[in-house]
């Protein structure tokens, strides 16, 4: 079984899994100054034991209120399906993120998106949870919990391992993917770089969606922009 991934990204494989919005955190929880931008570029992989994919993304937030940090990300990835057969994903995704000014230790984390597989599947998905970390000026680890409802709203090709059909296994044929929904869960370390706004964090995390799930690993650059 093989996977493609980075974060929300995709697991193909022996089973067809639609893409699970496996949102890597790569911040602590607490809020910036209003106006701030950031931008974040994000690499990575995912897969299980039997292989897996890459994946890139570009995300941009800008925090809006005391209390309340949007953005958006695009992200591309690549992977196998288990037959020699690539992969592509195309995904974007609206996201959000509210934390009391007063407590910046903990925070909400939502959001809604949708991606395109080169099988022709379409999916939209939504992403709620709850976050802690240690803010701090050095080095600040977090964990995040949350839950992913995967709605597949065009099929597309079959994909994945072949499974036999009719007596004595006459014809071979494949799945296709079907709505899902992931329990969510990653944990990372962000280092601050200077006094300028940079920062370099790792992240390592999993999604579960009842019978079958995959792992995510990426690291990411993230760059503050203060008015």
């Amino acid at each position: 079984m093989r996977a493609a991934g980075l974060a929300l990204l995709v697991a193909v494989g022996c089973r067809p899994l639609p893409p699970a919005p496996l949102v890597a955190l790569h911040d602590d929880t607490a809020g910036d100054r209003v106006g701030t931008t950031t931008g974040m570029l994000i690499l990575g992989m995912a897969g299980d034991l039997g292989g897996g994919g890459w994946g890139a993304a570009f995300r941009v937030r800008q925090q809006v209120s005391r209390s309340t940090a949007l953005g958006g990300e695009v992200l591309i990835g690549r992977g196998d399906d288990g037959e020699r057969r690539d992969v592509d994903l195309i995904a974007v995704r609206g996201l959000g993120q509210s934390a009391d000014p007063d407590h910046g230790w903990a925070a909400l984390t939502y959001g809604v998106g949708a991606s395109w597989m080169s099988t022709g599947s379409l999916a939209v998905n939504g992403f709620g949870g709850a976050a802690i970390s240690y803010p701090n000026d050095y080095f600040s680890p977090y964990l995040q919990v949350g839950v992913a409802p995967v709605w597949v709203v065009r099929r597309g090709e079959r994909y994945g391992d072949t499974r036999c059909q009719g007596a004595d296994c006459a014809t071979q044929v494949a799945a296709t993917a079907r709505s899902q929904l992931y329990l969510l869960i990653d944990g990372g370390l962000v280092g601050h770089l200077g006094s300028r706004g940079n920062r370099l964090g790792v992240d390592l995390g999993v999604a579960y969606g009842g019978d079958d799930g995959f792992f995510a690993l990426s690291i990411a650059d993230s760059q503050r922009f203060r008015p």
